[in-house]
C-alpha cells in the first residue's frame, strides 16, 4: 500500500534532480501532442512519460504542471478520448483485436496517471492528539487537483465499468475523497450512490478493496450515514463475505508455507541421512555443506503465522484491512452493528486478531472495541463467536506481544479494555479459567491497569465523529471550489458556476436557481451592488 512507501521516503521526492527538470521542461512539451492523439497506440506511451515524471519529481514541481490548464486539458481529452473508444458496440466489444487491446491500454495508462497525482496529493503526518499515529493529509496539490476537476473525471471512468482502467480509478477516488471537497461532490451527484453500488457488486477483489476505503471515508462525513446505510448490497453483508474470502486466502497461504517448511525439514533429514552412510571424505563434504545450507534455509524460514508481515503484505492483506476498517466504524450504519453481527461479522474480528499486521489486528480489535461498547458487554456473549476461547486467548496473546515489545498504543488500550469487560461476565469465566497460569497473569495485569486508568464500566461511545482517527485537515474545504449562491451546490470544476451578467457579485449553478433566487430578493440587491460598483 503506497502509504506505507510514502512514509519510509520511497516516494517522497523533494529535492529536484537534472533528470526531472529535463523532463518536466523539455519532454512533457513535445508528448502533450502525443496525450492527445486519436490513436491509441500514440496515447498510451506518452501517458506512461508523463506519469514517471510525475511519480518521481517533486511535489511543487508536480503542482506547477497541473496549475497549467494547457496541460491538464490535454489530460481530460486523453480520458475522454479513451471513454468514447471504449464504450463500443457489443458486437465490436466481442472482437479480440490489438485495436480494442490497446484502446483499453491507453484509457488505462490515463487513469493510472490521474490516480498517481491523487497518492502524490496526500501526505503522511503525524497527529500529536493519537500517540504519533501516522495520517493521511491533503496537500496544496489535492486542492489543486480538485479544483481542475478531477472528481468527475474519475467518477466517468469508473461508472463507464471498462475493467482495469474503472478500478484504477476507484483508487484514485479513494485517495482523493480524503478531501472534503471530493466527498461532497459525490454526495451531490445522484450517481454517486449506483457507483458504489456496482462497485460492491463486482467480482473482482482490485475493485472492492478501494470502494470499501473509499466508503470508509465517505463515512466521516454525517450527511453519507443515511444513504449508505440503505445501499445495496448491505455494506456489512458484502464486507464479511469478502473479509472471510481474504481469510481464506490467507490460510491456504499459510497452509501453503507450512507444507514448504515440512518439506524442507524432510529435505535435512534426508540430507543428514545420506551423509551419515558416506565413505567418500569429499563427497561426505559437499553432502553436509549441503545440508548446512539448507538447515540455515529452514532456520530463515518464518513460522505459518508471520508468513503475514508488514513487508510482505498483498492485496488479499489490504482487502481484509479494508473490510475490518468498515466494521470498525459500521456503527455509524442504521442498524449497522446488528447486520453485522447477524452476518456473524463477530467470528471473522476475532479470527483476525492473530495476523500480526498492524493495521489487520488494530482494524480488528477496534471493531470488537466498538461493538462493545455500541451494544454493551452483556449482548456479547460465547454464543455468538464460533469459538469463543479463542478470542480470550488471541486477545491476551495480542496484548502480552505489546508488553513484551514495549508498545503503548491505542490498539494495547482496546486489548486491555476488551480483556477487563469480558473478564467481568459470568458466562465468559470459564473460558479465562482454561488459560495458563502465564496467561491468567497477563489478564490480572489488564485489570489492575485498568483499574489504575478509572476505566468506566458504563457503556462509552463508539467513536469520536468529529475527530476519530481523521486528519483534521480532511474535514476542511479547499476554498478553490465556489457554492451556488441560491441552493448551496458545490461546483465540481472550478469555472462551472456562471456570475449574475449585472452585478457579477453572485454565482449560480443552473437557470432555475438564477430565477429563484431574482425572485427571492436578487432583484433588489443587484441594484444595489451594481450601483455600489459604479461608484
Amino acid at each position: 500500500w503506497w502509504n506505507k512507501d510514502s512514509a519510509e521516503g520511497k516516494l517522497e521526492v523533494e529535492e529536484d534532480s537534472p533528470a526531472s527538470t529535463f523532463f518536466s521542461d523539455k519532454v512533457i512539451p513535445v508528448i502533450l501532442t502525443s496525450i492527445q492523439s486519436s490513436f491509441a497506440e500514440e496515447r498510451a506511451p506518452a501517458l506512461l512519460a508523463f506519469e514517471r515524471v510525475a511519480l518521481n519529481s517533486p511535489r511543487s514541481r508536480v503542482l506547477r504542471l497541473v496549475g497549467k490548464k494547457e496541460v491538464w486539458k490535454c489530460i481530460e481529452n486523453a480520458c475522454r478520448i479513451g471513454l468514447d473508444e471504449c464504450k463500443m458496440k457489443t458486437n465490436e466489444a466481442k472482437i479480440s483485436s490489438w485495436q480494442n487491446f490497446m484502446k483499453h491500454i491507453a484509457l488505462g495508462q490515463a487513469a493510472c496517471l490521474i490516480n498517481g497525482l491523487c497518492k502524490r496529493a496526500l501526505v503522511i503526518e503525524e497527529a500529536a492528539d493519537l500517540e504519533g499515529k501516522a495520517l493521511s493529509a491533503p496537500t496544496a496539490l489535492a486542492a489543486k487537483l480538485v479544483k481542475r476537476g478531477v472528481v468527475p473525471l474519475l467518477m466517468g471512468i469508473a461508472k463507464a465499468d471498462v475493467g482495469y482502467p474503472s478500478t484504477i480509478s476507484m483508487e484514485g477516488l479513494a485517495s482523493i475523497s480524503c478531501v472534503k471537497d471530493c466527498r461532497t461532490i459525490m454526495y451531490q451527484d445522484t450517481s454517486g450512490i449506483e457507483l458504489l453500488s456496482m462497485a460492491l457488486s463486482s467480482t473482482d477483489g482490485a475493485m472492492v478493496s478501494p470502494a470499501l476505503l473509499l466508503i470508509l471515508h465517505l463515512l466521516w462525513d454525517e450527511e453519507w450515514h443515511l444513504p449508505l446505510s440503505s445501499i445495496e448490497p448491505q455494506i456489512e453483508l458484502t464486507t464479511v463475505r469478502w473479509g472471510l474470502f481474504a481469510m481464506g486466502r490467507i490460510i491456504e497461504r499459510a497452509n501453503s508455507a507450512k507444507k514448504s517448511r515440512s518439506d524442507a525439514f524432510d529435505k535435512l533429514k534426508r540430507l543428514y541421512v545420506e551423509a551419515f552412510h558416506l565413505d567418500n571424505e569429499e563427497e561426505k563434504e559437499r553432502v553436509e555443506q549441503a545440508a548446512i545450507e539448507e538447515r540455515q534455509k529452514v532456520e530463515n524460514e518464518v513460522d505459518w503465522l508471520g508468513f503475514e508481515t508488514e513487508s510482505t503484505r498483498s492485496s488479499v492483506d489490504f482487502l481484509l484491512g479494508c473490510c475490518l476498517l468498515v466494521f470498525s466504524i459500521s456503527c455509524n450504519l442504521t442498524n449497522g452493528t446488528e447486520n453485522f453481527m447477524n452476518a456473524d461479522g463477530l467470528s471473522l474480528l476475532s479470527s483476525c486478531l492473530d495476523i500480526p499486521i498492524e493495521d489487520t489486528r488494530s482494524g480488528a480489535a477496534l471493531g470488537l472495541y466498538n461493538t462493545i461498547s455500541q451494544i454493551g458487554i452483556e449482548q456479547i456473549t460465547p454464543q455468538k463467536f464460533c469459538d469463543p476461547a479463542h478470542l480470550v486467548r488471541s486477545s491476551v496473546m495480542g496484548l502480552h506481544r505489546l508488553v513484551t515489545a514495549g508498545v503503548m498504543s491505542q490498539l494495547c488500550q482496546r486489548f486491555f479494555l476488551i480483556l477487563v469487560q469480558l473478564r467481568e461476565q459470568k458466562e465468559w469465566a470459564p473460558y479465562f479459567a482454561k488459560l495458563p497460569a502465564a496467561h491468567q497473569s497477563i489478564v490480572e495485569m489488564a485489570i489492575g491497569h485498568a483499574q489504575l486508568a478509572d476505566t468506566p464500566k458504563e457503556k462509552t461511545p463508539s467513536m469520536d465523529k468529529k475527530t476519530g482517527n481523521i486528519n483534521t485537515k480532511c474535514c476542511s474545504y479547499t476554498g478553490k471550489l465556489r457554492s451556488c449562491d441560491a441552493c448551496g451546490k458545490l461546483e465540481t470544476k472550478r469555472g462551472n458556476l456562471r456570475k449574475c451578467s449585472k452585478c457579477s457579485q453572485v454565482m449560480y449553478c443552473s437557470k432555475e436557481c438564477q430565477i429563484d433566487d431574482w425572485c427571492m430578493g436578487h432583484k433588489i440587491e443587484c441594484k444595489k451592488l451594481s450601483k455600489a460598483i459604479k461608484k
